[in-house]
């Protein structure tokens, strides 16, 4: 359990501010703004010239913020990626589980056990049998 909860958290800090997300907002926003500057300038008949100007000085701006936070979230990655000792969730973790969590089992052994626990389900034997109606399924 404990090995699967570190797994997950590590990959929950490989982007913990959803830089992702915030890269792929730009990435569309980038592409309407380009639409909105070249509908303006249409309507307000300025030049080709000046009009690829504007659209220039939007786009070398929003990669200059992309590349800004893809740089940054690079540095964050890789103190992260060195050593995850340094991630205080996962440090009081490890005190509050030391213990108390056993050996992961054998993948044979997690088939029966997923097994009989479908079993379970299906009988209505608790416990268990009460969370797939939690989970709604």
């Amino acid at each position: 359990m404990y090995d699967k909860s570190r797994i997950h958290r590590e990959s929950v800090l490989r982007d913990p501010r959803g830089a992702a997300e915030t890269l792929k907002q730009l990435d569309e926003l980038s592409v309407k703004a380009r639409t909105q500057i070249t509908n303006w300038a249409k309507l307000a008949s300025l030049s080709t010239d000046s009009t690829g100007a504007i659209i220039r000085t939007a786009q070398k701006s929003i990669e200059f913020i992309r590349r800004t936070i893809e740089e940054h979230e690079e540095e964050q990655y890789a103190a992260f990626a060195r050593n995850t000792n340094i991630d205080p969730v996962l440090t009081e973790l490890e005190d509050i589980l030391n213990g108390k969590v056993g050996a992961a089992v054998s993948a044979d052994e997690f088939d029966d056990l997923v097994k009989q626990g479908n079993e379970r389900v299906a009988a209505e034997i608790p416990p268990g049998f009460s969370d797939v109606k939690r989970k709604g399924e």
